[in-house]
């Protein structure tokens, strides 16, 4: 119906590049506040024992102010000569038309623009307030050495808050929407932690102790639980030393994961409906919903999903485990230091997002009849063009992860003549992760590569100081991809990173000049992802 129509047809919607009306610039004011204060000192009636007490308070106001977003409600109206004609400040602005002349933005009017121009506003505040109290000193004098304690108390409420402008909240912005959020909790917690000396100076002993920790805690919207860690360190000789961890871990929301505002998405996907095997569950369960697998063609490759912070999420507990050993060599090789430690990691209600893709993909490839819990997550299809209804993928707790593999380093510091130089590797391999993707995988979401390792030489002269990294990260295998694409993609390759650096002390200052990535690598290519990468690798 709009008479600036040039081809004639209906039943279609365009609109332009949010350019069109100016560019879209964002300003973010963001203020901080944190104070502490406290007093220490020793406690009159225990020798060697201290006390310290401190209260704190930290604030941190966001705003965030962006123009020339499109009030899309607006933009329809403006499009549609009925429509506007009801609207008496559309009608107002608009042309002699009575429509915007859609496909001619250079015949549009600066009120016409100025109708369907949105500056969106976003308000966030986050706040913490604690006081702690410890106390820390010698128990008393074993045959194999002192014994040292430290207990305390620790009180704490988080505040949460997020506030989007009225026409984003509704839904009216070709922004995302987003929603406001607003919530608190208190925890008390009271902890300890004990150092035995257990032998000394002994065959095969030259210190053999054991580190007790303990932490009870009580929350005012989860709960309450505990945690402990029994650690040993057992120096043999001189040079061998050995060492091991058992401990739980308890992990509760931060408060942005429960108050940071909901947001609505546009989340890639590979729709499994289109082109399922016959015959499978996928095919069978598209059917179901309303989907010829033999016909359907994914209308886009992105559909809205409502994301972001989810208040209704538990903590995360892990069971976790280490054991290592440190090399010391001396004579010829002092200044050497090797360490190689084995880590196993479990953890159940793991706190994440998974991607939206994998949700679709495991409740049609789940049992036939849609029960598969990932099909509580959307309430079927469009009818009119396919696209998932109501979507939503906020962050949630997981059933569990388990993760295990080994750290190493090698640090060899010595002086040559008037040179100080110091060699450094450091490297992690993660032998078995079962999050997805997995161990050595990669994915628009999160990659885990099976090896990252830094090396580091550093040269020092009198008053200068030079250093050389690189980065490197191995090869991954991108789950969803075989390499039959027209990107030849099926994963990313390895790569490394070389960053350069010098200083100078001159007395109270020190001037300092470096260039990171050296060699302007470009970042590993990650398919299906917004940033086109992973920007966490």
């Amino acid at each position: 119906t709009n008479p600036n129509n040039p081809t004639g047809e209906d039943g279609f919607f365009y609109f332009r590049p949010t350019s069109t009306i100016g560019p879209r610039t964002s300003n973010i004011e963001s203020d901080t506040t944190r104070a502490v204060v406290g007093i220490n000192g020793d406690i009159p009636f225990l020798d060697n024992w201290q006390y310290e007490l401190s209260y704190l308070y930290t604030r941190v106001n966001s705003d965030v102010v962006t123009d020339s977003v499109w009030n899309l409600a607006r933009f329809i109206r403006i499009s549609d000569p009925e429509l506007c004609a009801v609207d008496s400040q559309c009608a107002q602005v608009v042309n002699s038309s009575g429509a915007l002349d859609t496909f001619r933005p250079g015949n549009w009017t600066q009120d016409e623009i100025a109708y369907m121009r949105q500056t969106s506003h976003s308000l966030s505040k986050f706040q913490t307030t604690s006081w702690q109290a410890i106390a820390d000193g010698s128990l008393w004098e074993g045959w194999a050495g002192m014994w040292n304690m430290a207990v305390g108390i620790d009180q704490r409420r988080e505040y949460g808050y997020n506030k989007p402008d009225s026409i984003t909240e509704a839904g009216e912005s070709v922004a995302n929407q987003v929603f406001t959020t607003e919530g608190r909790y208190d925890v008390s917690e009271i902890f300890g932690e004990l150092d035995i000396p257990l032998l000394i100076d002994v065959p095969l002993v030259q210190d053999l102790r054991l580190n007790l920790q303990y932490r009870y805690f009580d929350y005012s919207n989860f709960g309450s639980d505990d945690v402990y860690r029994v650690g040993l360190n057992w120096q043999m000789t001189e040079w061998l030393r050995l060492r091991g961890n058992v401990s739980t871990a308890f992990r509760a929301p931060q408060v942005t994961d429960l108050f940071g505002g909901g947001t609505v998405s546009f989340d890639f996907f590979n729709d499994p409906c289109q082109g399922p095997e016959p015959g499978s569950n996928a095919y069978q369960n598209c059917l179901l919903d309303g989907l010829d697998p033999e016909t359907f063609i994914q209308p886009t490759s992105q559909y809205a999903v409502l994301a972001g912070s989810n208040p209704n999420l538990e903590p995360e507990t892990a069971d976790t485990w280490t054991a290592g050993l440190v090399l010391t060599p001396t004579g010829a090789l002092e200044g050497l230091q090797i360490t190689f430690d084995v880590w196993d990691i479990e953890v159940e209600n793991l706190i994440t997002r998974p991607t939206s893709d994998s949700v679709l993909n495991d409740c049609y490839n789940g049992p036939v009849g849609l029960t598969a819990p990932e099909c509580d997550n959307f309430d079927g299809r469009n009818p009119a063009n396919g696209t998932p209804l109501n979507f939503v993928n906020r962050l949630t707790n997981l059933s569990g992860v388990e993760t295990n593999g080994y750290d190493f380093s090698i640090n060899y510091a010595r002086a040559f003549g008037s040179t100080f130089w110091n060699f450094i590797l450091n490297g992690t391999y993660v032998d078995e992760n079962t999050f997805y993707p997995f161990a050595g995988g990669a994915d628009g979401r999160g990659s885990i590569p099976d090896l990252q390792t830094l090396f580091a030489v550093s040269m020092g002269w009198k008053d200068w100081n030079f250093r050389w990294n690189m980065r490197y990260v191995g090869s991954m295998d991108d789950p969803d991809f075989d390499g039959d694409n027209a990107f030849n993609y099926d994963g990313v390759g390895a790569y490394d990173i070389h960053d350069i650096r010098a200083s100078l002390n001159l007395g109270r200052w020190r001037l300092m000049a470096g260039i990171n990535n050296l060699f302007d690598e470009d970042p590993p290519y990650v398919f299906n992802s917004g940033n086109n990468t992973d920007t966490f690798l």
